[in-house]
């Protein structure tokens, strides 16, 4: 049965089809391309995520990232970076933007009586961007000292050295934040070649969560965003180079009390039809503190407080990576660990026990995640863009209810016998 606050209307109007949750089917997009999800549910608020293909990898290094920056800064209508943000922030509206390997996300949280402003706000900066040169030399000194602030978190540090030796320096490779040298390099004309090229309706989705009024919200969308550049969607982007080779780099670092060990493993991409077992699998292996490295890790045998764990399914790539600080003599005793329960789990299926308290918790988490209109949004329309076969939550939480237990030994085992890149900064 489809979530209880989720309400399921299907009518379609004005090129928006409204869809039931249950089974997420497009049936229309607007006349520019755009395509619209609209869902309906009992919240006070609304969650808006605009998502499109136009990711670091899309671009040369820091290029993407930087023109989310700017699209933020000045625009045809609003020409400073205080007019613009007067549009929506003396509302109250919450807004964010963020940029990964593959996309970019406009995020919104407002009330249902600002959605005017919140899509008039997406409208300017999706289609009007100036690009000014004041605005670009300021937006370098903003995002070296980002790049500065990512790096100076030593997990964040070893996980990326990781990845650059999984990925031979190349494509995921690089810091989505790009490197200094080459933010610094940017140039204008740079910035709106990538922009007229990303920035088109068939390029992006749209999904709009939350309680608001069906009539008003089609019409504020086609006079807003039904406006946006028509043009063709970005194709998928081919598969990056991978290490065939595992590595094992150590690093010393000052300023630090304790060492840092990342591990990174190529993963399983946004379509492999492992991917959800691969997702149950981190949870029996890192998530919780019933899950094996925890036991393992820290009740066991002392030699961590915590440790954290990515599981990253992109389109043309995917990774699994554990991070964790520990004292410098545990380091090795640490991967001996982390080997060992991958390999136990790699040779036997697990208990029933395991078995129903992972799926509990990924069915928990899910609610969870999309339990708020703005999360529910900003989950659907990441969603939406990576996985051609996204169809609602009760469509994940039916995947994740066809995966056996073999799928995650076979999971398991891949990791057990794929190249480990390991990462180590020490004091």
């Amino acid at each position: 049965m489809p979530h209880p606050r989720y309400r399921t209307p299907s009518l379609v109007k004005d090129g928006v089809f409204y869809y039931n949750f249950l089974n997420m089917t497009i049936k229309k997009r607007l006349s520019n391309g755009l395509e619209v999800f609209l869902i309906k549910t009992e919240s006070k608020t609304v969650g808006i995520s605009l998502v499109g293909n136009a990711g670091a990898l899309y671009a040369s290094s820091g290029l993407a990232h930087f023109l989310e920056h700017m699209v933020l800064c000045a625009t045809k209508k609003y020409p400073d970076f205080i007019s613009l943000a007067n549009v929506v922030d003396n509302l109250g509206v919450y807004r964010n933007a963020y940029t990964n390997q593959e996309t970019i996300n406009f995020v919104f949280k407002c009330l249902p009586e600002h959605l005017s402003q919140a899509f008039e706000f997406l409208s300017e900066v999706s289609r009007n961007a100036l690009f000014l040169e004041t605005d670009i030399e300021k937006q370098k000194k903003i995002v070296t000292q980002e790049i500065s602030k990512q790096n100076s978190d030593s997990n964040t540090f070893a996980r990326l050295i990781a990845l650059g030796n999984l990925y031979e320096q190349t494509g995921p490779g690089i810091p989505g934040l790009g490197r200094e040298e080459d933010v610094k390099n940017i140039s204008r004309d740079k910035l709106l070649e990538f922009y007229r090229a990303t920035f088109v309706a068939e390029n992006f989705k749209l999904v709009v969560s939350g309680n608001f009024d069906d009539d008003e919200t089609v019409a504020i969308i086609n006079s807003t965003l039904g406006e946006m550049s028509a043009g063709q969607i970005i194709p998928v982007l081919a598969p990056p180079i991978i290490s065939k080779v595992s590595t094992h780099v150590v690093q010393k670092r000052s300023g630090i009390s304790q060492a840092v060990l990342s591990m990174v493993w190529s993963g399983y991409k946004s379509d492999d039809e492992l991917r959800y077992a691969a997702y149950l699998f981190k949870v029996l292996l890192a998530d919780g503190r019933l899950s094996r490295l925890w036991q393992s890790l820290r009740q066991k045998n002392a030699l961590v407080y915590s440790t954290s764990c990515f599981l990253v399914r992109q389109k043309s790539f995917g990774y699994f990576s554990i991070t964790t600080g520990l004292a410098v003599e545990n380091v090795d005793r640490a991967i001996v660990e982390i080997k060992t329960e991958i390999k136990k789990l790699a040779e036997e299926l697990i208990g029933d026990d395991d078995f129903a308290r992972i799926r509990n918790m990924v069915k928990t988490s899910l609610v969870f995640e999309s339990d708020s209109a703005f999360d529910l949004a900003n989950y659907s329309s990441s969603k939406i863009l990576l996985e051609r076969d996204f169809n609602g939550l009760d469509g994940e939480l039916r995947k994740y209810e066809n995966v056996t237990k073999e799928d995650i030994r076979r999971v398991a085992l891949r990791f057990a016998n794929e190249n480990i890149h390991i990462a180590v900064i020490t004091p």
